[in-house]
C-alpha cells in the first residue's frame, strides 16, 4: 500500500484521489504520510459525481509498475462497473492527461473509456454514455477540440492514432442489438475531420415497411479508413464506408459504402467526383516549402 500511494503522489504532488465503493476519497500528504480527508470525501458525495459500485478511473503503465488510480476533472458517473482507463508509458504522460479539457458523463453500467497517451489535445470534448456496455477508445497523438460523443446501449466508437477532429463535430451512436452486435463508428489513423460534421449510426426515427409495418431502418456501422479527410458540414450516416486516402467534399450527405481507395466523394447523396485523389495535412505553402 505504501508503494501504491507513493506512485499516486508522483501524479498529484501532494494530493491524490481514489474511487471507492463510498465515492471518491481524497488524500493529502502530511510529513511524508498520506492521510484521508473526510471533508473532501463528503463534499464529493453530496455533489453525487460518482454514484454506484465498482466504478474506477485509473492509469495503466508498463508491466512491473502498479496501476495508478486517479481522478479526471469533470467526471460524473451514475451506475455500476464503469471504467476510465489511461494507457501510458510514463508518469509524465499521465500528469499532462489529467489536465485535458475532457468532460465525461455516464448514466449506465459496464461502460468503458480507453485513452491511449499521449494525446495532443482534448479541449472542450464531451463523452456522454446513456446506457450500458458502451466503449470509447481514443488512440495516441489524437487531437480533439469541441467534440461531442453520445452513445446509448452497446455502442462503440474507436478513434485511430494521430486523428484530428476539429470543433463542432457530433458523433451519435444508436443502440446496438447486443454486446456481440454493437453499433460502431470507427475512424482510422491519421484522419482529419474538419468543423461542423455530424455522424450518426441511425436515422433517428424508425422507417417501417408499408405492407407489414415492420422496422426496416436497422442501425448500421460507420467505418472511415486511414488518412481520410472529411471537409466541413458533412452528414455521415448509417452504412457509410470510406476507404483509405479518400476525401469527402464539404456539405455532402454520405450513407453508403465506397469500396475504392483514394477517391474524392461529394454531393447529396454522395458519389465519386474524382479518382486517384491524394492529399496531405497542412496548408499549400507548408507543403510547398517541404517539397523544396
Amino acid at each position: 500500500m505504501k508503494n501504491h500511494l507513493y506512485r499516486l503522489g508522483l501524479i498529484a504532488k501532494t494530493s491524490l484521489f481514489c474511487f471507492s465503493k463510498k465515492g471518491i476519497r481524497a488524500y493529502k500528504k502530511y510529513e511524508g504520510i498520506y492521510r484521508l480527508l473526510p471533508n473532501v470525501h463528503a463534499r464529493r458525495d453530496r455533489n453525487k459525481n460518482v454514484v454506484g459500485e465498482g466504478n474506477c478511473c485509473f492509469a495503466k503503465l508498463p508491466s512491473g509498475i502498479t496501476d495508478i488510480k486517479l481522478i479526471i476533472n469533470n467526471v460524473r458517473i451514475v451506475g455500476n462497473g464503469n471504467q476510465i482507463v489511461l494507457h501510458a508509458t510514463s508518469v509524465q504522460e499521465i500528469e499532462t492527461a489529467v489536465r485535458l479539457g475532457l468532460t465525461i458523463d455516464i448514466e449506465g453500467s459496464s461502460n468503458r473509456i480507453d485513452l491511449y497517451l499521449p494525446c495532443q489535445k482534448m479541449e472542450d470534448t464531451h463523452i456522454i454514455m446513456e446506457g450500458d456496455g458502451n466503449r470509447v477508445e481514443v488512440g495516441k497523438e489524437a487531437k480533439l477540440c469541441g467534440v461531442l460523443f453520445n452513445a446509448s446501449h452497446h455502442a462503440s466508437i474507436i478513434i485511430g492514432r494521430n486523428a484530428q477532429i476539429q470543433r463542432g463535430n457530433t458523433f451519435f451512436l444508436a443502440e446496438g442489438v447486443s454486446p456481440n452486435e454493437r453499433s460502431v463508428i470507427r475512424l482510422g489513423s491519421g484522419c482529419h475531420i474538419a468543423t461542423g460534421n455530424y455522424f450518426r449510426t441511425s436515422y433517428g426515427e424508425t422507417i417501417c415497411s408499408a405492407e407489414t409495418g415492420e422496422p426496416i431502418s436497422r442501425p448500421k456501422d460507420i467505418v472511415i479508413g486511414d488518412h481520410v479527410w472529411i471537409m466541413t458540414r458533412c452528414f455521415i450516416f448509417a452504412g457509410t464506408s470510406i476507404q483509405q486516402g479518400s476525401g469527402v467534399a464539404a456539405q455532402s450527405f454520405v450513407n453508403r459504402e465506397f469500396t475504392e481507395p483514394n477517391v474524392l466523394i461529394g454531393g447529396t447523396p454522395a458519389k465519386i467526383l474524382r479518382r486517384d485523389f491524394h492529399w496531405k495535412p497542412g496548408s499549400y505553402w507548408e507543403n510547398q516549402v517541404h517539397v523544396q
